[in-house]
């Protein structure tokens, strides 16, 4: 195994070139924060998804999975939803702008 430096951290990587065996050297680390430490905790990967683990308490906690990206179809069914119900809202000086634009 070889060390490379990588954008990510440090990476094992197989000698071989046909092989392409990679593994981290150190664990990804993540934003979330350990409940008693404060310390960043570690993404890993296991039978069960993905979980946060705080290495010095070992703390092990459970992805949000429920936390889903909108897709871009969704995104334009809602704008496509919600801009009809705009054009029939509108303020008495956007009424009052329009009708005085018209007299011109």
């Amino acid at each position: 195994m070889k060390e490379v430096k990588g954008k990510d951290g440090r990476i094992l990587v197989c000698i071989n070139r046909a092989c392409g065996f990679r593994k981290r050297k150190d664990p990804k680390l993540s934003n979330r924060r350990c409940p008693q430490c404060h310390k960043r905790m570690e993404i890993h990967r296991g039978k069960a998804g993905v979980y946060f683990q705080c290495r010095p308490c070992n703390i092990i906690e459970k992805a949000d999975q429920g936390k889903k990206k909108v897709t871009k179809r969704e995104e334009r069914q809602l704008l496509k939803k919600y801009s009809h119900q705009n054009e029939s809202l509108g303020s008495s000086l956007a009424d009052a702008l329009k009708s005085a634009l018209k007299d011109k």
